[in-house]
């Protein structure tokens, strides 16, 4: 079962051989367990360098929480911006993979790009799903579930997330 689950990995990114052994030891030992463990239990301002390590593409002065769960098996696909601040148990999945019955008849697999804008929050325990943008300086209130992207400068409330207002960004100069 193991070894027909990593062969199925290998395949999927179009890894073979020894090699493809090798990146998929390192994709499930390091990048889905170690890195994660680090980020989840090292001082929170360690969490982003973590997070790089694990693959995920994050911008400056980003707050990440240790508690936020981020995509292990595709960490590369994860794009978070500059300022941008996650909180406390927030997931962010770029994948999503049914069962054999489901995923003939009903929900095909799908994995896809997940960005989160400068400036943008996400607040407690919200869910992004595969393919969504977060646009920049978005809010996103906790508890929501984010189906659909999230323009810029909006909030973004509830399950599935609609956007409720829009904000005004300031213009520069003005206190």
């Amino acid at each position: 079962m193991l070894i027909a689950t990593l062969k199925e990995a290998m395949r999927a990114r179009g890894w073979g051989g020894l090699s493809g052994w090798f990146k998929v030891f390192y994709l499930y030992l390091f990048r889905a367990y170690f890195w994660p463990l680090c980020a989840e239990h090292c001082p929170t301002n360690l969490t982003p360098f973590f997070r790089r390590l694990q693959g995920v593409k994050i911008g400056r002065n980003v707050f990440i929480d240790r508690s936020v769960i981020l995509d292990g098996i595709y960490p590369e696909l994860i794009t978070v911006g500059d300022d941008a601040r996650l909180a406390p148990g927030s997931i962010v999945y770029c994948h999503s993979k049914a069962g054999k019955l489901l995923s003939e008849s009903y929900l095909p697999d799908v994995v896809a790009p997940v960005k989160i804008g400068d400036s943008a929050f996400v607040g407690l325990h919200v869910v992004v799903m595969p393919g969504v943008t977060i646009g920049k300086g978005a809010v996103v209130v906790s508890g929501s579930v984010v189906f659909t992207n999230v323009p810029e400068f909006c909030v973004a409330s509830g399950n599935p997330a609609k956007v409720i207002r829009r904000l005004r960004p300031k213009e520069p100069g003005t206190t």
